[in-house]
């Protein structure tokens, strides 16, 4: 595959959207896609977490100091 790119450089016939068109197909897509999907699940409530965990040590940091 690397060679047929740079067979395609070197001949000034490159054009990225039929280079692409050929090598990512529809079903590349669709699996990147549902794996996104798949890991939504994981990551919402652990980026959700994180930013609980944030504010709730600034409150309390901030409550000690101004203590």
């Amino acid at each position: 595959m690397p060679n047929y790119l740079l067979s395609l450089v070197a001949e000034g016939t490159y054009t990225t959207g039929k280079v692409l068109s050929s090598i990512v197909t529809s079903d590349m897509i669709g699996g990147v896609l549902d794996e996104i999907i798949n890991v939504l699940p994981v990551v919402l409530p652990v980026a959700i977490g994180f930013i609980g965990v944030r504010k709730g040590i600034g409150f309390v940091l901030g409550t000690l100091h101004s203590a």
